[in-house]
């Protein structure tokens, strides 16, 4: 089992849901030894990766191997697990360390893979899902559409399974309803199927709206590239542009 893979796995879910993976050791370590016991470790890991927003899946095998990694004998004899090295070595992602004495250091952040692989159909099923992206596509543009927006209230809603970028596929087809498109059974399936990257039913509603939105400029998930904005760029105080293109070239 290789404990690299297992700690870039962890690095970019800190990175992508912003987790302050301290906060949930810090705690348990009420006497500021920098170690708690392997129950509390597995508690904040579950907290900090656990099935109610993160949905990180750590094993039982994986989670053994980070308490033998970090493992610590106190002077009782008792076996710790030394949370703060770990909590160091997860944020080595975002921080290089070690800076106040190396100055000169060039920080290397760690680059997430946000997202999943593309899913590919059968032929004759990419043929029809692309038939129908380029239908939607025209629509849009001619009625100058903003297509995001829509599935963004629904994934900002209380009632929301909360996956990064993601919506259940309900809220899709309700999205879809209030943009005018309402296309057959049979096309929602594959629509569902395309979209579906993570294999958990939920629909990447960032990547169906930048196959079908070419103004579609600002999603920040670098696999599914679009027109480059430059970072020193301001739009009305924001980094970036909450408007289209055609329409701030307008302005």
């Amino acid at each position: 089992m290789a404990l690299g893979s297992l700690m870039r796995r962890l690095q970019e879910k800190v990175i992508q849901f912003k987790i302050p993976v301290q906060d949930f050791f810090v705690d348990y370590d009420r006497h500021k030894l920098g170690a708690i016991s392997v129950p509390q470790f597995r508690r904040g890991m579950n907290f900090a990766f656990g099935d109610a927003y993160v949905r990180e899946s750590i094993t039982a095998e994986e989670m053994s191997l980070l308490e033998q990694v970090y493992a610590r004998e106190m002077l009782d004899g008792a076996h710790f697990v030394d949370w703060k090295q770990f909590c160091k070595d997860i944020n080595a992602a975002m921080y290089t360390p070690h800076l106040e004495v190396q100055p000169e250091t060039t920080p290397t952040p760690l680059v997430p893979s946000l997202g999943h692989e593309r899913v590919q159909l059968s032929p004759p099923e990419e043929a029809r899902v692309q038939e129908v992206l380029s239908q939607m596509r025209e629509r849009f543009r001619i009625r100058s559409v903003y297509v995001k927006a829509p599935f963004t209230d629904f994934a900002r809603s209380s009632n929301s399974p909360m996956i990064v970028d993601r919506i259940t596929r309900q809220q899709f087809v309700q999205g879809l309803s209030r943009l005018g498109i309402e296309p057959t059974a049979e096309d929602l399936e594959l629509l569902f199927r395309k979209y579906d990257d993570a294999g958990e039913g939920a629909v990447n509603y960032v990547a169906f709206a930048t196959d079908v939105d070419a103004t579609e400029t600002f999603s920040s998930r670098e696999r599914f590239p679009v027109s480059p904005v430059a970072k020193t760029s301001f739009y009305g105080g924001f980094r970036e542009p909450k408007v289209h293109e055609e329409l701030l070239r307008s302005m």
